[in-house]
């Protein structure tokens, strides 16, 4: 009897370590196109024999299996047309998912580099989705890799894989070794849980921001690729052992008591100012900034800064934010939070490789010079992107991509801000902008609806900003809007306003809830049971 009760319980319990899903098509290297609870592949990468550390640097986590099977078909796809895939839940926990295509087929997993081609947001939520395979990807045998980071338990995260084997046909003349590529787990690109580095989304938290986590992708204007853009709140292409140039739009500025020197704008920002305007919190090392106790680290308290090259670009950071009370600096992932606490920062918690620094104004002013130009539109500039040498050259290291930017001319004011800015690509519905800075400037564009894309011709004149706390729009980043600086510059005797394209950075910026894509997510986190869940419970998850 006893034994009749167990087998009854093991059917009706909850199976709390088996979260399920897979990719079903193209058909994965394991050849089963039907994930099963439990069964093929459609457990965490944990589930794999040698996978005993975090799941992000296991082999296991690059490709379920090791090499191509020879008894599943090679799915054949064009660059610039489309795939369908889908994928099999079996619990639908929260989570997103990622498209990554590597060429490096008969290397070892440890050695393969890959680009990602496109971002699934919330994957519970849909089975299957048609995604661009980029125009720019070169002919060749490759690997499809589909990855989904559940984060039902954060900030544990389950990770999940599968790889199919692709032929990209192409008439991009690109090679494989000149893609910007990198290894998926050698350094890891992603985070390990939700504390570490940009962290992770908590689906369950309606006060953090939903940003998606993961690297840049080759084509950051197809595929939902603008939602880990560089600069974007949870852009992890600072984990990546061959990291992008960084974004080219710090402002330099010189601090002095008196005002009448002016810098002409270029990047990276040399800065000279008292070295006791930042000060250490507990020694400053291995200390990560907390708000009235070692506990307390709401999101509202600062900003976070993805991309940030140096700790001296986060403390530049500071300087041009008003408010700011500090800063905490990780080099690893080139994270820089910018704190805007009233209150200050009034505590610090051991964090190895963080930095916790205080900042106190000195009352010193900024003064800056800048080119203004022409915009002129590439081949009409509407429902165009821009493009290098050809339609199909769109290499990530032409241009900075500053999400959240609220208007054209917001994107316009980026580029007369940036050292060398050749033009910008701007797309209204998903607030992104490009600020390019190729040497031989936007040569072509591609038709891609809703975009536009502007060249950018300096006429020599220069603009000097009164001396007064103004800085280029672009050093504020998406902050700032020129009308609610005119009070604060009138009253600093600067005629009444600073002049276009110039704001004053006198306000808290507002966390980057305004810079993200949302995604709500209703309910709590559910047992994943064998008994029926119906479709609706299940997508409250």
């Amino acid at each position: 009897m006893a034994g009749t009760w167990l087998a009854l319980f093991l059917f009706a319990a909850p199976k709390l370590c088996w979260g399920h899903g897979k990719l079903t098509s193209p058909t994965p290297r394991d050849g089963i196109s039907v994930g099963r609870a439990g069964l093929d592949e459609n457990n965490p990468v944990s589930f794999e024999p040698g996978c005993n550390g975090p799941m992000n640097r296991c082999d296991a986590f690059v490709c379920r299996e090791a090499s191509p099977n020879s008894n599943v078909a090679v799915t054949q796809v064009t660059a610039g047309g489309t795939l369908q895939l889908q994928w099999s839940f079996t619990a639908f926990h929260v989570g997103d998912c990622s498209v990554y295509i590597s060429y490096d087929v008969d290397l070892p997993r440890s050695q393969q580099k890959y680009v990602k081609i496109a971002n699934l947001p919330d994957c519970k939520s849909y089975p299957s989705k048609a995604i661009t395979i980029p125009a720019g990807l070169p002919s060749g045998r490759a690997i499809l890799r589909w990855d989904w980071a559940a984060l039902h338990i954060w900030p544990t995260v389950e990770f999940y894989v599968q790889c199919a084997d692709i032929q990209v046909s192409s008439s991009s003349s690109a090679s494989p070794a000149s893609l910007d590529s990198y290894s998926i787990t050698s350094p890891p690109v992603y985070p390990d849980n939700g504390n570490d580095g940009v962290g992770y989304r908590n689906a369950f938290n309606s006060g953090m921001v939903q940003a998606m986590t993961g690297p840049s992708c080759f084509d950051s204007s197809i595929n939902d690729c603008s939602l880990t853009a560089s600069g974007t709140l949870r852009n992890t292409d600072g984990l990546r052992g061959n990291t992008p140039a960084p974004p080219t739009t710090t402002i330099s500025t010189t601090r002095q008591q008196s005002t009448s020197t002016s810098a002409t704008s270029t990047t990276p920002a040399p800065t000279t100012t008292s070295e006791e305007e930042f000060s250490e919190l507990d020694g400053g090392s291995d200390r990560a900034c907390r708000g009235a106790n070692s506990n307390d680290n709401d999101a509202s308290y600062y900003t976070v800064i993805g991309g940030t090259p140096s700790l001296e670009a986060c403390k530049n950071y500071c300087r041009s934010t008003a408010g700011c009370v500090g800063i905490e600096y990780k080099s690893g992932s080139s994270r820089c939070e910018v704190w805007t606490r009233p209150d200050g920062i009034g505590a610090s918690a051991r964090v190895p490789g963080f930095q916790c620094l205080r900042y106190t104004a000195t009352g010193a002013t900024t003064t800056t010079t800048m080119v203004p130009g022409e915009f002129s539109g590439v081949d009409g500039g509407s429902d165009r992107a821009c493009r290098g040498a050809t339609s199909n050259d769109n290499d990530a290291s032409y241009y900075t991509v500053i999400g959240g930017t609220p208007s054209l001319e917001a994107c316009k004011n980026y580029c007369r801000s940036t050292a060398g800015c050749v033009g910008i690509e701007y797309k209204s519905g998903s607030s992104r902008c490009e600020v390019w800075t190729r040497p031989d400037g936007i040569g072509a564009s591609a038709r891609v609806p809703g975009f536009q894309c502007l060249r950018y011709t300096a006429t020599g004149a220069t603009t000097t900003v009164p001396s007064v706390e103004c800085v280029p729009l672009g050093a504020c980043s998406a902050w700032c809007i020129q009308t609610e600086y005119e009070a604060f510059c009138s009253a600093q005797g600067a005629a009444g306003s600073c002049p276009t394209p110039w704001c004053m950075a006198s306000v808290r910026p507002s966390m980057m809830a305004t810079k993200s894509r949302k995604h709500t997510f209703l309910g709590t986190a559910l047992f994943q049971a064998d008994t029926e869940i119906s479709l609706a419970m299940r997508h409250e998850l």
